[in-house]
């Protein structure tokens, strides 16, 4: 009697860390589904967002979330790399972090700052770093990942800009990072747990 009930357990147990792992590696290695570029509710809500005084400029959306390791990792890119004189740049800050705000403020971006759940409601995204670009036209011209692959060594979005603006067509990056809304949140872990 002892030794299946002894069974049972380890099956148990074993079934609940299979499941506990799938998760922590989905995690890691799966990418999050990402918006694409033909939402013209997206693409509206990113073309309100262009200053007036740009009128025919490039312009890049940078969705970003503070308690978002992969999205701290760009911004600290953002903040450190030259920045193209010629793409006015916006940040979409989900969650108030006043000092990353000030950062990014003081080195030229603009910044918009949502909820978690307005992300999706209005510019349609639900998982975070997410790079957008809009040409002068205001078309959607790429929208994805920043990296080939999870905490890749190369932020590309500075390469991604010059090969839009020189009029080459480019495939959307794999989106690594972190589920904002909680829909997608839960869909990726059911539990709550990690």
């Amino acid at each position: 009697m002892r030794g299946g009930i002894g069974a049972a357990a380890l099956c148990v147990w074993g079934a609940l860390m299979i499941w506990i792992g799938a998760i922590m590696l989905g995690r890691h290695l799966v990418a999050l589904p990402a918006q694409t570029g033909d939402d013209a509710a997206m693409a509206s809500a990113l073309a309100e967002k262009r200053p007036d005084a740009d009128g025919d400029g490039w312009f890049a959306a940078h969705a970003l979330y503070g308690e978002c390791g992969c999205s701290r990792r760009v911004a600290k890119h953002l903040l450190d790399s030259e920045r193209p004189e010629d793409v006015r740049e916006l940040v979409i800050l989900v969650g108030d972090d006043p000092e990353l705000r000030s950062s990014l403020i003081e080195k030229g971006f603009d910044v918009d700052v949502v909820g978690r759940e307005e992300l999706a409601e209005r510019y349609h995204l639900r998982a975070v770093p997410v790079f957008a670009v809009l040409d002068p036209l205001d078309r959607v011209r790429y929208v994805g990942g920043y990296t080939q692959r999870k905490q890749g060594p190369v932020i590309e979005d500075l390469d991604i800009l010059a090969k839009l603006q020189s009029d080459r067509s480019i495939a959307a990056l794999p989106l690594f990072g972190c589920a904002v809304s909680r829909r997608l949140q839960q869909a990726i872990d059911p539990t709550g747990l990690f």
